[in-house]
């Protein structure tokens, strides 16, 4: 299981939930049912001390939405290499200068606020709220942050 999302790169305020993945190994044929392997955690999750267990199944991602014992929202879906490599590239512009996470966090605080997010009511997801601040980020004079992308093709 690796996480992924706001707490890896940086990003998560008070009310950020936390987001994990199970990885299967390469050959573990539960990658190719990623519903059925969802449907066991959530099976086992109450006897783990999590509740409010909800399963969206019908995502375009598949997931398990549960409660810790602390409060804490968790999020669990299956095989999301790509949301945990989309995380460590915010990770790198966060660490290269604090105005990322800075700017970042009021971004999504703002947009939350505005109810502006959340892709199933039409809306940009937090992850797009970050890109677009990096961006603009990028774009200031001078700029806060290179373009890593054009960075590693240059280098």
């Amino acid at each position: 299981v690796v996480a992924f999302g706001s707490h890896l790169n940086g990003l998560n305020t008070a009310s950020s939930d936390f987001d994990l993945s199970y990885m299967p190994a390469e050959g573990d044929p539960s990658a190719d049912a990623p519903v059925r392997v969802l449907q066991r955690f959530a099976n086992e999750l109450p006897n783990h001390g999590f509740y409010g267990i909800i399963t969206i199944f019908h995502a375009t991602v598949p997931l398990v939405k549960a409660v810790d014992m602390s409060g804490t929202e968790v999020d669990l879906c299956v095989g999301n290499l790509l949301g945990h490599q989309n995380s460590k590239l915010i990770a790198t512009y966060c660490a290269l200068d604090p105005r990322v996470a800075e700017v970042g966090k009021l971004v999504k605080q703002w947009a939350k606020a505005k109810e502006l997010v959340g892709s199933s009511d039409g809306h940009l997801n937090s992850y797009a709220y970050t890109l677009l601040t990096i961006y603009f980020l990028m774009q200031a004079s001078p700029p806060v942050v290179p373009n890593l992308q054009d960075l590693a093709l240059q280098g």
